[in-house]
């Protein structure tokens, strides 16, 4: 995680926003490890996509939306509702 996180610096994360970045990214790894997530769905969907950033932070909107569009992509529905921090903003 701690070369992640510098990694992320260097790209312009900064600060608060750094750290709920790498505490979300700690979440869902564990939520996919103690069967919040279904096994393998948040690696799986990460492996779908080219811009992994952008996959990422449509996710974490995701998971902070409670009530979601009929049309949103199965894949990003699947999620569970995350009540709170650390996708509250």
């Amino acid at each position: 995680m701690g070369e992640l996180h510098d990694i992320l610096e260097e790209a312009g994360y900064m600060g608060h926003e750094l750290e709920m970045y790498i505490t979300r990214l700690m979440f869902c790894l564990f939520a996919e490890d103690t069967g919040i997530f279904d096994p393998s769905q948040f690696t799986d969907y990460l492996k779908e996509s080219k811009d992994i950033n952008a996959r990422l932070l449509q996710l974490f909107d995701v998971l902070n939306t409670r009530h979601r569009m009929k049309t949103m992509p199965e894949e990003l529905r699947t999620f569970l509702y995350i009540n709170g921090n650390p996708f509250y903003e």
